[in-house]
């Protein structure tokens, strides 16, 4: 049966050992089995570890050391007291060398028992079964099978009989490795010897069908226990519980604890704890706290684990004060919390952008004695930065350093760097990967892939592919994230040979394009215009086996709005809904952006009714769209009746949609309507930018208020703003337009001096003005002027000056300079 078991486990997935356990489950897929063995082996030891002859009083104070079973808490203490036991003539037994190696083992310094091992066999100390054991348990830790089993060797060489303790240790460990053959070579080796498996062996194979997800196979070999005249113990029922809650089967679990409930064995704290952690992951904290008050029917005491569990559950509710009480309790209870507890904690302020309580959880720690970990720090940090505080962040990096009990991990360099990438801090970013390389702690893939994706996203692809160059030859091999950053970066600067040799290059190295790389691509390309050749790499995608997604079909679809070739758009729209695929907001506000700049409003109007009745809920950018639409529409009203229904259904307004509807007033001639919403925004205290006010300035030159747009100009030193080239080319435009071309020229020349430099459309704007004004001489300096500056006449211009020299009212001598400017 036991045989037929294995085949079972060997034609199953070996991904066995992923690590599902919740924390304080026990388990034997991990490490901690072997430990679990060695420590009921080791108690065994402890016990028969009594020196077997007298000791010569010449070495009574090491006789005492040895007597007593010396507590090795450091390796140098183990080295320290095997020296002078192998300079003891006689050597003591070997019992005592055992306990030693036991005590060094049970400290994790696997390789320092091995090296002590080898001490003894060169002193010529032989070993017994429990030392060989000991050995066998720390090449398992170490994952060295081939050891382990020339250990194993070893004990046929010396005339040894390997016990169970020798198997079980063997076969998990070749389980930790997914070397399920040799584990079932070793069982059938149990099987027909005289060892035979006991409850250990058995426990493991329940444990390895938890984890298969094959809980029937472990439910028949909890019936194999009876058969082998075995005793279930409560880890076994604890095991087949977590099992069975794994995978959501609380009918099945609860029939398990009954038993237990009935049986002999009884639940105990881990049984409850896993109960709570199950009902925690299922919301249902009310029967988490049930299953709390059984810890006191049975007598038991609940431990640090099972207030951590419930307080992670009460906050990922966000239901604070049922934490804070269990906290409380905690405080008072001989419990205490710990750093696990603290960090539970920090983690929930974080989340909830409440970092001044985050502080006060850290302040705690050294009130309590604790010390904050790695988890503490990188956390703290990741909060501040999720507030975009990355000054305070960066505080919180320094101090870990400064500490020195607690160093940055990569994933604390990584978060840290990926704030200053999110503020555009290139620079920042760069020197931090620069200590990282000078330090132990290395970069990874993720801290590189972070910087070239925020330096392609500026359009420094130049520094990326030499970051990315410099990662390669330090063996960090790129995955698809990296390539498609680079990807993006060079799309977005035309570079399209660039493009198709990193597509080229990541695919030599077996590195296959996904959904992210095509929609990139497809999103470049329609940028550009190129939509025949997007919708190659969309039927690239589809050959490949990848299916586009929204983002895709947004993409295509903005690529043909943008040529205003709106009835492919809608096809593509379609096309979406006939798949099934997600029509987001972006999609329709996409589409309704199309018609919107194509002057088709009301088709704009249905779609965005159609969102609504699906339950899709309008963005400001839908907003937004909509109104920029009925405002170059000159339908006034219906946008002022779309902004009422914006704020109606809980969307604010911001700058960009006061700005939108304030330009769409003023450029339809309705100013008194215009200055009132002005006056709105005044009362609300919005912050009124500089874009707002040249609106308004645009809005009385147009209606001929060339005095209130001089003084409202004129004012805005007096609200804290600086008149950029727009506000500037604006009022010199009103200014040429009432005839007021000497002091719009006073103006051009204030630019200048204030390093507001004026630009081609400044210049145009005011040679336009000279000439519709009669002034052609001082419109041809400004020409000059303009040429020296590099700046060319616009189409306005063009034909205002070719009407000028079809009438001959240009001096021939002006000829070159007026070719220069076209």
């Amino acid at each position: 049966m036991l045989k037929m078991m294995m085949r079972n486990i060997a034609a199953s997935s070996s991904s066995y050992c992923t690590s599902r356990r919740w924390r304080g489950t026990p388990c034997l897929h991990s490490h901690s089995t072997v430990v679990v063995f060695a420590n009921e082996y080791f108690a065994f030891l402890h016990s028969q570890s009594q020196p077997s002859k007298p000791i010569k009083s010449t070495r009574t104070q090491l006789d005492q050391a040895v007597r007593n079973v010396p507590t090795i808490t450091t390796v140098e203490d183990a080295f320290n007291v095997f020296d002078r036991m192998l300079q003891m003539r006689p050597p003591p037994s070997v019992v005592h060398f055992n306990q030693i190696l036991g005590q060094v083992a049970k400290l994790k310094h696997y390789s320092a028992v091995i090296s002590l091992y080898n001490q003894m066999d060169v002193s010529g100390i032989g070993p017994d079964v429990y030392t060989l054991n000991i050995l066998i348990n720390c090449y398992c830790h170490l994952n060295q099978m081939g050891f382990s089993l020339s250990v194993l060797g070893n004990f046929f060489k010396l005339d040894l009989e390997p016990d169970v303790f020798t198997f079980n240790t063997l076969i998990n460990g070749f389980l930790l490795e997914h070397r399920v053959a040799e584990a079932a070579a070793l069982l059938h080796k149990m099987d027909v010897s005289e060892i035979g498996p006991d409850v250990y062996t058995l426990n493991i194979l329940i444990n390895c069908y938890c984890h298969l997800n094959q809980m029937g196979f472990s439910l028949s070999v909890l019936g194999n226990f009876f058969k082998l005249d075995l005793e279930p113990d409560v880890f076994t029922f604890n095991t087949l519980i977590n099992g069975f809650l794994l995978e959501h089967r609380v009918a099945e679990a609860a029939a398990l604890l009954h038993k237990m409930d009935v049986s002999e064995i009884g639940p105990d704290v881990y049984t409850l704890n896993i109960l709570i952690n199950c009902y925690c992951h299922l919301n249902q904290m009310g029967f988490s706290l049930s299953v709390l008050g059984n810890f006191f029917k049975l007598d038991l005491e609940p431990d640090v684990f099972t207030f951590n569990t419930l307080i992670n559950g009460f906050l990922l509710e966000h239901r604070v004060a049922e934490a804070a009480a269990l906290l409380h309790k905690m405080d008072v209870s001989e419990i205490g919390p710990d750093v696990y507890t603290l960090n539970i904690l920090i983690n929930c302020y974080c989340h909830l952008n409440q970092m001044g309580f985050s502080l006060s959880v850290l302040g705690k720690f050294f009130k309590l004695g604790l010390e904050p970990d790695v988890f503490t720090f990188t956390t703290l940090i990741k909060g501040f930065l999720l507030e975009n505080r990355v000054a305070e962040a960066a505080g919180i990096f320094n101090k870990m350093i400064a500490g020195g009990n607690c160093q940055p991990s990569v994933v604390t360099y990584g978060t840290l760097v990926k704030g200053f990438c999110m503020k555009g801090n290139n620079s920042a970013a760069i020197q931090l990967l620069r200590k990282m390389e000078e330090g132990a702690c290395k970069p990874n893939l993720v801290v590189y892939s972070t910087i070239i994706d925020s330096l392609c996203k500026d359009t420094l692809v130049d520094d990326a592919l030499n970051l990315f160059s410099e990662m390669m030859c330090k063996g960090i091999a790129p995955n698809v994230i990296t390539y498609t950053s680079l990807i993006h970066g060079v799309c977005k600067l035309g570079e399209w040979k660039e493009a198709t040799k990193l597509l080229n290059d990541m695919v030599s190295k077996s590195i296959f394009p996904d959904a992210h790389t095509f929609n990139v691509l497809v999103d470049a390309l329609c940028k550009e215009g190129m939509t025949v050749e997007a919708e190659g790499v969309v039927e690239m995608m589809i050959q490949r086996g990848i299916e586009p997604d929204t983002v895709t079909y947004n993409s295509l679809m903005d690529g043909y709005c943008l040529q205003g070739r709106m009835d492919e758009a809608k096809k593509v729209f379609e096309l979406m809904l006939r798949k099934g695929l997600m029509v987001d907001v972006v999609s329709y506000s996409t589409l309704i952006n199309g018609y919107c700049k194509h002057k088709k409003i009301d088709e704009a109007m249905m779609l965005f009714l159609d969102m609504s009745h699906k339950g899709l809920v309008a963005n400001p950018v839908t907003y937004n769209t909509l109104l920029d639409g009925f405002g170059k529409a000159g339908r006034i009203q219906d946008a002022q009746k779309l902004f009422s229904e914006m704020q109606a259904c809980g969307q604010l307004p911001n700058a960009q949609t006061y700005s939108i509807l304030l330009d769409g007033m003023c450029k339809n001639r309705q100013l008194s309507t215009a200055m009132q919403l002005f006056g709105e925004m005044e009362a609300k205290k919005l912050d009124i930018n500089i874009v707002i006010y040249s609106i308004l300035i645009e809005g009385l030159c147009i209606a001929g208020k060339i005095e209130s747009a001089r003084d409202l100009f004129c004012g805005l030193s007096s609200s804290g703003l600086r008149p950029d080239v727009r506000t500037y080319t604006i009022m010199i435009n009103g200014l040429c337009f009432a005839g007021l071309t000497s002091e719009a020229e006073k103006l051009l020349i204030e630019m200048e001096v204030k390093g507001c430099s004026p630009d081609g459309w400044t210049f145009n704007t005011i040679i336009r003005g000279f000439i519709h004004n009669k002034q052609t001489s001082r419109a041809m300096v400004l020409i000059q002027t303009m040429v020296e500056k590099g700046f060319s006449a616009d189409a306005s211009t063009m034909e205002l000056i070719v009407n000028l020299l079809s009438k001959d009212e240009v001096d021939p001598a002006l000829l070159p300079l007026i070719k220069k400017s076209l």
